[in-house]
């Protein structure tokens, strides 16, 4: 007899047992333990960016594209989305999970400083009169004209293009230097000390009204002058004059200034 014949004997019982091993197994299946899916959090950050007034696609072509351009070359990154709307762009950056977030988060501040230059570049037209070619642009960097102005002995200065910052909701001013994790608010000696500085940036609050055609100094946003006063006080250095546009007489020069009596 072999194992089969049983079963071909009795139809029905064979028939009743198939239904019962179907049913045992979905019985069975029900109860089978099941691990969730792991839970991962791919370390995100999120840049909010607000230009009052500029349309949608002003935003994306002029601070959506330039930022995502600088974050793509962050390490790290695997995702970046941005929507823009009337007068704000928002951009998500999710970085792979072996990234730590605070050295993302620093890496990030640097693109946006580096973008920050390309806007003032566009902005101020800083690009070659014969070759066009495009000018290093960067923020003030208090440290550095401290130092210009001990080793040439001058008094006062002359700030250009105060009207390129109009736009800027915050405005960075590079205040002193990290080297080696250390603190460092004077110029390096040493030309590989140069080349191994971070900037370290205070952030000034912008005006975000046009300050083209103003004749006086005291005329300015109040924002406006407290950044030319901050700078000042950072750079022991007087600001005898400011210029809001390419005109001759979009230039202020400060009533009582060294640079006042220097022109007659």
């Amino acid at each position: 007899m072999t194992i089969s014949e049983p079963f071909v004997r009795r139809p029905i019982a064979t028939a009743l047992l198939a239904v019962a091993i179907v049913l045992a197994g979905i019985a069975a299946f029900r109860l089978l333990p099941v691990a969730p899916l792991p839970r991962v959090d791919f370390p995100t950050i999120q840049v909010n960016a607000n230009l009052p007034g500029a349309s949608p696609e002003t935003m994306a072509s002029a601070v959506a594209t330039p930022l995502e351009r600088r974050f793509g070359r962050i390490a790290g990154v695997t995702e970046i989305t941005s929507t823009s709307s009337l007068g704000s762009t928002s951009i998500t950056l999710q970085f792979s999970l072996d990234r730590d977030v605070e050295s993302a988060a620093r890496d990030v501040q640097a693109a946006i400083n580096a973008a920050g230059g390309e806007l003032l570049r566009r902005e101020g037209n800083e690009f070659g009169a014969v070759t066009g070619r495009p000018r290093r642009c960067g923020w003030f960097d208090t440290p550095l004209l401290r130092y210009t102005s001990m080793v040439n002995g001058f008094d006062t200065l002359m700030i250009t293009k105060l009207d390129v910052l109009d736009q800027l909701a915050e405005i960075p001013v590079c205040v002193q230097y990290k080297l080696g994790g250390e603190d460092v608010t004077e110029m390096p000696a040493t030309y590989r000390a140069l080349e191994a500085i971070e900037p370290v940036y205070e952030m000034m609050p912008g005006w975000q009204t046009s300050t083209r055609g103003i004749a006086r100094f005291d005329d300015l946003p109040s924002e406006a002058r407290s950044y030319l006063r901050f700078l000042e006080e950072r750079t022991e250095v007087e600001i005898g004059g400011v210029s809001t546009g390419p005109e001759r007489n979009e230039t202020i020069i400060r009533t009582g200034s060294k640079m006042e009596r220097l022109i007659g």
